[in-house]
Formats: structure tokens, C-alpha cells, sequence
């Protein structure tokens, strides 16, 4: 994990991949050195619970094994006698899975009501998403349009995460290629750091320009570099109930699509491959390919898409495998939920 954040939990604040992954996220990345095995493998055993010295059936094992697991050891739901619980996986009921840990009860992590429906929109998020085909076609114009600097443009955008980073090529190009074409950016927070002269040249510009819960869900697909960066993003937000496993595979998949999207911006890289002089230059610990897609000509388009479709079959996986991680979530959410309600009816 240390060594996908670039070696450290701590970050340089000009490095163009890791910058954005620390401050656009949000995240203590301290805590992603926490192992977790998350809700996968917690499945309820539907019967009398609660009992002292429950009998568990592990599914691992050829012919199912007895496993004794004392009560403190069981969810909160099931240290109660007076509910019993079913949670089906894959259509089976299961006791503990391969002797993995139990999944960390909604009372047991301080979720509040806002983060549980921001967690609640992240779910529809990815389950609109999946459902959509990918569209190949942006060719990664989105950091050009945040950059965007027309001549009757009286203040240049602001560059708030890459103000350490020269150009690659001069301002007259990238307007030029701006200009030029259509943009078909579907990405509702990367369209916000749009210039304001770039927002109208966006095909969907007048979807995304409307609110999270409408613009996301409308346009949101599973080609997009940035919607496959965000997976790493909704695993982070459901804190010890994804599993380690599955929240390194997000971020090594965020870290590929950002070296990608950094490549294929007007931006020049080059100080990344430098050597390192202390005190100046950019930090490195993470060497990545830092050369330009140049998505001015069509041979960088072809290149840029390519990519993009070699991000996108990564990430389908991870997709499914986290909706999935949401899907149990909410169903242990909406448990406990009807337990604090019964015991407030007694």
C-alpha cells in the first residue's frame, strides 16, 4: 500500500498524481495502513441466535466444519436472542466464512446520517454506472478545458493542483484544440473545474451543470477515466467495511488512470523523471511513465483510448465486486437499523 502512495503516507503537494489523490479524496491515509477483511466474508446463519457457544458452520472446508465461536465474538445482531437473522451469499446461507473475522457492525463505526447517504447516492452511482456501455470518445480533453484561456477571458483559470507544472505546449494550441472539436466530457467533477468559457463546449454541459444527484447519475460511465479513479474513492468512504484487499486494488487502479490522465494533459511531466536534488525538483519514490499522449494529433487519440480501454476492463471487476460490498453493507445497516427500533418498541 506504502508503495502505491508513492512510498510514503505523507505527500508532495506539486506531485501531479499523488497530490490529487490525497487532497481531491479527502482520506487519512494513515488509515489505509489498517488491515481490514471487511463485509465479504459475513454471511448470517439464519436460526436461534445469540446463544452461548453458538455453533457456526465454516464453508470453507470439504464437508463443512464445526467451528465453535464464543459469543463476544459474534455481530452485535446476533448477541441478540430475541431477533433471527438471514443474510444469503450467492444464494447460500452461510455461518463465518473461512474463519475470517466478523464484519464490523454499523453501531460500531460513527457513520453518521450524511455520510450513510452519501453512501447511499455512491451505491446508486455505481449501479447506474454499470449498467451503461463505455464510451471511448472524450479522448481525455477534460484537463484542456480546465485550462482553457481564450483572449477575451480577462483572468486565466485558476491550476489548483498543478500550479508547479509548466506547459508543454503554449496557450495559443490549447485553446486552438479546445476549440476544435466538440467536448464530450460526462464526468460531473471533473466538469466542475471546467473554465467557465469551456463549460458551454461541453456536449452535456447543461446536465452536469444541474446537481450531484441529478448530473452524476444522468451521465456518469464505466469508460471514463475518472469514474474508474472514483472507485477507489467510494471504497474509502465505507471505511473498515471494504476490504483491504479490494481498497489497494482501487487505489492501484486510481494511480494508473491518474499517470494517464496527468500524460494526456497540456502539462509537462518532464520534472518527474528528473533525479532527485534535495530541496528542489519534484519528490519521486513512484516512477511512472511520464511521457506526453499527445492528444492534439490523431495518433495520440488512438493512444489515449487504448488506454482508456485497458482502465476500463481493470476496473469492470472492481465495480461489480464493490457494489456488491455496498449491496451487504446497507442489508447490515437496515439490520441494525430494525433492531434499535425493536429494542426501543420493548
Amino acid at each position: 500500500m506504502l508503495e502505491l502512495m508513492g512510498g510514503s503516507v505523507k505527500h508532495d503537494h506539486r506531485h501531479p498524481v499523488f497530490n490529487f489523490l490525497f487532497e481531491y479524496y479527502h482520506f487519512k491515509s494513515q488509515s489505509l495502513l489498517d488491515y481490514s477483511a471487511g463485509g465479504e466474508p459475513v454471511v448470517l446463519l439464519l436460526g436461534e441466535a445469540g446463544s452461548e457457544g453458538d455453533t457456526q458452520r465454516d464453508s470453507g472446508g470439504a464437508g463443512g466444519r464445526e467451528k465453535e465461536e464464543p459469543t463476544d465474538c459474534l455481530p452485535s445482531i446476533l448477541a441478540s436472542k430475541a431477533v433471527s437473522v438471514q443474510v444469503e451469499k450467492a444464494g447460500a446461507k452461510y455461518g463465518m466464512v473461512q474463519g475470517v473475522s466478523w464484519l464490523p457492525l454499523p453501531g460500531r463505526v460513527s457513520f453518521t446520517r450524511k455520510h450513510v447517504e452519501a453512501l447511499r447516492l455512491g451505491r446508486e452511482i455505481l449501479r447506474t454506472t454499470q449498467s451503461r456501455p463505455p464510451f471511448f470518445f472524450c479522448h481525455g480533453a477534460h484537463e484542456w478545458a480546465m485550462l482553457y484561456h481564450p483572449t477575451s477571458s480577462a483572468h486565466p483559470p485558476p491550476r489548483k493542483y498543478q500550479d508547479s507544472l509548466p506547459l508543454r505546449i503554449s496557450q495559443t494550441t490549447l485553446n486552438g484544440f479546445v476549440e476544435s472539436r466538440p467536448i464530450r466530457c460526462t464526468h460531473y467533477d471533473a466538469f466542475r473545474f471546467f473554465a467557465p468559457e469551456a463549460r458551454p463546449l461541453n456536449v452535456w454541459g447543461q446536465d452536469l451543470s444541474e446537481a450531484r444527484s441529478h448530473g452524476q447519475l444522468a451521465h456518469e460511465q464505466p469508460g471514463c477515466l475518472h469514474a474508474n479513479m472514483d472507485l477507489f474513492k467510494w471504497a474509502v468512504k465505507l471505511g473498515p467495511y471494504a476490504p483491504s484487499d479490494l481498497l489497494r486494488q482501487t487505489l492501484e487502479l486510481a494511480v494508473a488512470c491518474r499517470v494517464v490522465d496527468m500524460r494526456a494533459s497540456p502539462y509537462d511531466l518532464s520534472p518527474l523523471v528528473l533525479p532527485v536534488v534535495k530541496g528542489r525538483g519534484m519528490p519521486s519514490g513512484y516512477r511512472f511513465d511520464a511521457s506526453p499522449i499527445k492528444i492534439e494529433t490523431e495518433e495520440g487519440r488512438k493512444e489515449y483510448q487504448a488506454e482508456q480501454q485497458a482502465l476500463f476492463d481493470k476496473a469492470q471487476p472492481l465495480r461489480t465486486r464493490l457494489l456488491n460490498v455496498y449491496d451487504l453493507f446497507f442489508r447490515m445497516w437496515e439490520i441494525e437499523e430494525d433492531l434499535k427500533l425493536q429494542s426501543k418498541e420493548v
